[in-house]
């Protein structure tokens, strides 16, 4: 009987507060009623709450009858961040109420979440077990998880909730995917094949274990499959011996899939049997000569570079395409000018590891993402912020940068055949040694927040350079 007093009195507080609450909605207590957890003879009422400023008085759950009036007034006594629940048992009959809500009473406000409705029919059909399949396709960011089930009737609700610690469920998930709600999980959704269900999460980090479950509402009732447990795959970099050109410049360099790359672009004045290549810095040289030439990216566009030192230090050099193909040799003795089958191998073989398919409906989501370094002023990633170049500027996506095999691209721009340069730097952009056509030599541009794309430019134009050697076999 005290639970029905403390109702209406619940009730006039709502009536007497609706005003104040319209003039400062931020005191306003948001209550969810969450999925009842049914066993042989216990059902456990479950719900959350929170947003809410103003002193909590009471929380629990109202319970009706099919009628829908009410029946009785469950209190809650535990609080596990905004997460409460009631135990209760059910009669021998197993008749349970037939509808459940979830209540909050503030010192202003009454607020209730949705109403739940429970089958009695659930205790004595309930639903087969849920098969959840070993993970697969486990990438550095990425993993299949599939499960299927049997069951009557339209399921209300089926997801995944996943944690990096075990037992994750539905209150203390880091990423929870639903296949029939709107939920943002940075992840495909889940589709169906058949009575199959699967999911792809990306978005992953490195060298983690996860723990994921399978999860179906059905009339009220929560199913869990059995905990599932994976662990991404770490790092890819292999550092190589680096190398040192004519000049005494010294690179850090990487081996990826029987090749050794530079991770540094290429800073030298000289070509490899010794001749000098001329300055085009001068607008007027850079313009009219057709002469290799190689130039500086000007340091007035730059945050953090104050001279044109600093910049060759950080940015390396752009060399004009006349300097690419003098037969004298950019590349230090034993090494060559990376060509367009070299990078088309490198995405194919990062899209092997890090399981990310382009398509033109997430093109966003491009390989250059695990070709570039994450170093970036804005990111939320504390080891990956900087405000020493190189650096990418106002990248839209800058916390899901991985640079998995060490390559270090950075925006390290391009110059215009006009002698301009690029107005802030956006792209690493790289000659190739193969033509574009009868009049442009390739090159590869390289930006994560675009996909990498091949595209030729005249010889008068300047980009950097990357050197590579084949490993044997």
């Amino acid at each position: 009987m005290k639970y029905i007093k403390h109702l209406i009195i619940a009730f006039l507080l709502l009536s007497v507060a609706c005003e104040k609450q319209k003039a400062d909605e931020k005191l306003y207590y948001f209550v969810e009623t969450l999925p009842t957890s049914i066993s042989e003879n216990e059902i456990t009422y479950n719900g959350r709450f929170f947003t809410g400023k103003d002193s909590l008085v009471e929380y629990g759950f109202l319970l009706f009858g099919s009628n829908s009036s009410l029946q009785r007034v469950l209190i809650a006594d535990n609080n596990k961040s905004g997460y409460f629940s009631v135990k209760d048992s059910i009669s021998v009959n197993n008749q349970i109420s037939r509808f459940v809500q979830a209540y909050a009473l503030s010192e202003n406000y009454l607020n209730f979440g949705e109403t739940i409705t429970l089958e009695n029919e659930i205790l004595n059909n309930p639903v087969e077990e849920i098969q959840a399949f070993p993970v697969s396709n486990i990438t550095l960011s990425n993993a299949t998880i599939s499960a299927s089930y049997n069951i009557g009737g339209v399921t209300e609700t089926m997801g995944v909730v996943l944690s990096t610690e075990p037992n994750p469920s539905l209150e203390n998930y880091i990423r929870k995917v639903k296949l029939y709600d709107d939920v943002f999980s940075e992840s495909q959704a889940f589709y169906q094949n058949g009575n199959v269900y699967v999911h792809r999460f990306r978005g992953l980090e490195p060298s983690t274990t996860y723990y994921a479950k399978v999860y179906l509402i059905h009339r009220g009732k929560l199913y869990y499959s059995k905990e599932l447990s994976f662990t991404t795959l770490g790092s890819l970099i292999n550092r190589g011996n680096g190398l040192t050109d004519i000049e005494g410049n010294h690179y850090e360099t990487v081996q990826i899939n029987n090749q050794e790359w530079m991770a540094e672009n290429l800073r030298v004045s000289r070509f490899s049997n010794g001749d000098s290549i001329l300055s085009g810095n001068n607008v007027a040289d850079w313009m009219n000569k057709t002469i290799p030439l190689y130039a500086v990216y000007d340091h007035n566009v730059l945050d953090g570079l104050n001279n044109e030192e600093e910049v060759k230090s950080a940015f390396g050099l752009l060399y004009n395409g006349y300097a690419i193909k003098d037969s004298r040799q950019l590349c230090p003795e034993g090494w060559r000018l990376t060509t367009k089958n070299d990078w088309q191998e490198l995405i194919n073989y990062s899209r092997e590891h890090i399981g990310y398919y382009i398509n033109e409906l997430d093109f966003f989501l491009s390989e250059s993402y695990f070709l570039t370094s994450c170093r970036n002023p804005q990111t939320t990633r504390q080891d990956c912020q900087t405000n020493i170049a190189p650096f990418w500027y106002e990248l839209n996506y800058p916390e899901e940068q991985y640079d998995i095999f060490g390559l270090g691209i950075e925006a390290t721009g391009f110059r215009y055949r006009d002698g301009y340069y690029e107005s802030r730097p956006e792209y690493g952009r790289y000659w190739l040694s193969d033509p574009y056509d009868a009049v442009n030599q390739n090159t590869i541009s390289i930006n994560p927040s675009y996909r990498t794309f091949f595209r030729g430019y005249l010889l008068g134009t300047g980009n950097s350079v990357r050197c590579i050697r084949d490993l044997a076999d």
